[in-house]
């Protein structure tokens, strides 16, 4: 009777948690970054690993929103609940959440660039909608596709290419779990696996030539994308020399879904970012301004 009084008290604090507004992080959050997050979104539940439990722990006495934590893996920690164990015993009592088209879904928190970091609200409905064209024109997916996105799940980019583009398009979602970029293990696993479309940071692609790559026989790849950062013309040549593949550079922002790229069938021009994807009106406007202060 008391583990299944336990296991009653455990489904009814998740329970709680049904309605959710889901707000990733990346890996890479120190202390100070997740107590401003929890602070500015005023969240009532954090999930991390072990890895960052103690950041998690040390800003809690700060953190006066915060009602649970939650923690992924096998083991158990003072004071968090453990998620495997919590999906165990509430599955039996879960329904879903009925949500309508502009309920908000996700919050991602801007980089930065500007000042503190942004909250940028996505609905049910627009944001997963919105990156079909993307997906289609731009990552050139297919439902023959296997796609391997390398970003953090904590960056928007993870849910444009490892999410919503390819489960719209009917694509194979490749996951590695790897903490740390290290090049060898990604030309290792382009060569091993059946990958046909790879996106990953102009730096990662750097990282990768200077290893070369002319040593791995990529076979199934035959389309990659970039974004996050410009991709000078030289490191794209020395892509191509090595791999036989161009990249195909795209744009966006945290705010939006991919706004212009260089999309299939499309000449790469070395330098640009493309063209307009669908539904976007980009346009390059130049103001003289006169007179004032």
């Amino acid at each position: 009777m008391e583990q299944f009084s336990i296991n009653r008290d455990k489904i009814k604090c998740f329970g709680e948690m049904l309605r959710i507004i889901f707000v990733p992080g990346t890996s890479q959050l120190t202390a100070k970054d997740i107590l401003y997050r929890l602070q500015a979104s005023k969240a009532k539940c954090i999930i991390t690993s072990d890895t960052l439990a103690p950041a998690v722990e040390s800003v809690v006495p700060d953190s006066q929103f915060l009602k649970s934590k939650l923690i992924v893996g096998k083991g158990s920690r003072d004071g968090w609940l453990n998620l495997k164990e919590l999906v165990a015993v509430a599955s039996a009592e879960h329904k879903c959440v009925k949500t309508r088209s502009q309920d908000p879904m996700l919050i991602y928190f801007t980089s930065g660039t500007t000042g503190f970091p942004k909250m940028v609200v996505q609905s049910h409905s627009s944001y997963g909608i919105g990156l079909v064209s993307g997906g289609r024109r731009w990552m050139n997916l297919t439902p023959s596709d296997i796609m391997w996105n390398t970003s953090d799940t904590g960056w928007a980019k993870a849910a444009w290419g490892s999410v919503f583009a390819p489960w719209i398009c009917g694509s194979c979602v490749f996951v590695h779990h790897m903490p740390q970029f290290k090049p060898a293990v990604i030309a290792e696993t382009l060569s091993r696996y059946p990958i046909t479309t790879f996106c990953t940071a102009p730096t990662a692609y750097r990282m990768l030539v200077q290893h070369d790559l002319s040593r791995y026989k990529m076979m199934s790849l035959k389309h990659c994308i970039s974004a996050g950062e410009p991709l000078n013309p030289e490191m794209m040549a020395k892509w191509k020399s090595q791999t036989g593949v161009d990249i195909h550079e795209g744009y966006g922002q945290t705010e939006t879904v991919t706004i212009c790229a260089n999309m299939k069938g499309t000449k790469i021009k070395p330098g640009s970012l493309g063209k307009a994807v669908p539904p976007y009106d980009v346009q390059v406007r130049r103001y003289v301004a006169v007179g004032g202060r």
